[in-house]
């Protein structure tokens, strides 16, 4: 090549924005264009000294060198090989390097020829999502919650996250299918889960389903899945993206509410019976306490009478109304209407005469009376005076 030739080859290179290289087995620089200078951030007045230099040096991790030559000689070409080079400034920057070994006419190696590019905006942007990934992971395992996606035409399933976790299974279990999904559902939901996907398939509605699914160990939990359908570049169906939860907490306190309320609706139904059966006494009480003193009045004419058929009518309204007055009731219902007549004039002081004739019975009808009340309050043949043990009772 003529010394003109050869300028023209070089203006050519130095043309070409990557950056060009050529060095020996063990690392000295041969050739470089300007792209590469640039790159390495070396001003083209130290080409030379660039040239001197072992580039194998530039490494900041040497092992990476020594992988990369490793790689080189046993598969003799290495692509897109990223790592780590200090630049001639002394700046840090990721290159991705592509290289391939130079034969001699026996088949020999003795030169490496190769380019590299700058890649450390594309490093740095990976390096930033994988941290965002790893938060992301974080935040979703501490909420028990995984991402998903189904790919519809090749009928994929892809789980990132902590999403294998929810399924009470290792990431490398998961076998990637729909049908290894379904193995793990609750064969109660499966149904549901399959017709809700297709519902979102052809009416393009949203992903929502809750189901179980059974850990490994026996164990049933509750799971909610929720996803958007998405379209490819051609309008065709892409893929449903998806997150799931955790909700076996929630199914179970929704359990117990339903429990209480199941016994708070027993607890008010017996309410109800109670109030019903109040209502019963008070009307039977009535009818034994109050009303039959009302027809007494009708033919009642002497005033002392009245009064106190008045008298004893506003005491057993009273107890019949009052919901803390409830032995009297209970114990009369022991008594008949007459016997409890009889008891209402005892209370009040009456003799067993003034009974006889305000009832218009015989004194020994009203003495029958009195020892029938005596027995059923459980006093006969004891000395306790009767009077003062109904108003006891009180």
């Amino acid at each position: 090549m003529t010394k003109s030739e050869s300028s023209v080859y070089q203006a050519l290179m130095d043309a070409i924005p990557v950056g060009l290289y050529q060095t020996t087995l063990d690392g000295k620089v041969l050739y470089t264009n300007t792209a590469c200078l640039k790159i390495a951030r070396c001003p083209l007045s130290e080409r030379d000294a660039w040239l001197r230099q072992d580039v194998r040096k530039s490494y900041v991790v040497p092992e990476e060198g020594i992988r990369f030559r490793k790689m080189l000689m046993q598969e003799g070409e290495v692509n897109d090989f990223v790592a780590c080079f200090k630049c001639w400034d002394g700046n840090l920057r990721w290159l991705s390097n592509t290289a391939k070994l130079v034969l001699d006419d026996d088949g020999k190696p003795f030169a490496i020829s190769g380019s590299f590019i700058d890649v450390t905006d594309r490093v740095l942007v990976e390096k930033k999502l994988r941290e965002k990934t790893r938060q992301l992971n974080l935040a979703l395992e501490t909420a028990h919650l995984g991402y998903w996606c189904w790919h519809i035409a090749s009928d994929r399933v892809a789980w990132y996250g902590d999403h294998a976790s929810l399924y009470g299974i290792q990431d490398f279990e998961f076998e990637g299918t729909l049908a290894h999904v379904q193995r793990m559902v609750h064969p109660d939901d499966r149904e549901k889960g399959v017709a809700n996907l297709k519902k979102t398939v052809e009416e393009k509605v949203p992903f929502d389903n809750t189901y179980r699914v059974i850990h490994p160990d026996g164990s049933i939990h509750w799971l909610n899945s929720f996803g958007h359908l998405t379209m490819d570049e051609n309008g065709e169906l892409g893929h449903i993206f998806g997150i799931t939860r955790d909700i076996t907490d929630f199914k179970q306190a929704e359990e117990k509410l339903a429990q209480q309320n199941i016994a708070l609706n027993v607890i008010m139904e017996n309410r109800d019976a109670q109030q019903r059966q109040l209502v019963d006494t008070i009307i039977v009480n009535f009818q034994k306490l109050v009303f039959p003193y009302f027809e007494k009045l009708r033919i009642c004419r002497d005033r002392s009478s009245i009064e106190m058929f008045l008298d004893i009518i506003e005491t057993n309204i009273r107890e019949s109304l009052s919901p803390i007055q409830t032995r009297s009731p209970l114990v009369y219902q022991n008594l008949t209407p007459m016997e409890i007549q009889v008891a209402d004039l005892i209370k009040i002081g009456r003799s067993s005469k003034e009974i006889a004739d305000v009832l218009n019975v015989s004194l020994r009808t009203v003495y029958f009376y009195r020892n029938n009340i005596r027995k059923k309050l459980n006093i006969h043949n004891t000395k306790a005076n009767l009077r003062s043990y109904l108003v006891g009772m009180e």
